[in-house]
């Protein structure tokens, strides 16, 4: 139950996340207005300041940075449901395969150690 509700807050901060980056991204002067209208209580004449060019330049491009960070977070998510669906409906997964090779490997291994010639004997 803890695990349900810890994924869709992950689902919620990813989707505020795109939708973050998408008005930095497009209007990135409106985001900075709204963020600094966030800041406002604690400043004076917030209003009245203007952004340079380059730190609207500067949050357009983190706008696209977190659009492809939240967009990433949300297709991981949906594939670790899909992971979990399968597994629990007791289907093998590729990590089961893997040990058993591992295990085969070691065995070799262990065989051909046992035939090996010591350098000191002769």
């Amino acid at each position: 139950m803890f695990d349900t509700k810890l994924r869709q807050l992950r689902r919620l901060g990813y989707g505020w996340l795109v939708l973050q980056g998408i008005v930095s991204a497009v209007a990135p002067r409106i985001g900075i207005r709204l963020g600094m209208q966030a800041y406002g209580t604690a400043f004076e004449n917030v209003g009245d300041l203007e952004p340079k060019e380059w730190y609207v330049d500067s949050t357009r491009a983190a706008g696209v940075g977190m659009v492809v960070t939240g967009l990433t977070g949300l297709f991981l998510e949906g594939r670790r449901e899909e992971s979990d669906e399968s597994a629990d409906t007791g289907e093998r997964n590729e990590t089961d395969e893997t040990d058993e090779s591992t295990d085969e490997t070691d065995e070799s291994i262990d065989e051909s150690a046992d035939g090996a010639v010591d350098g000191d004997a002769a």
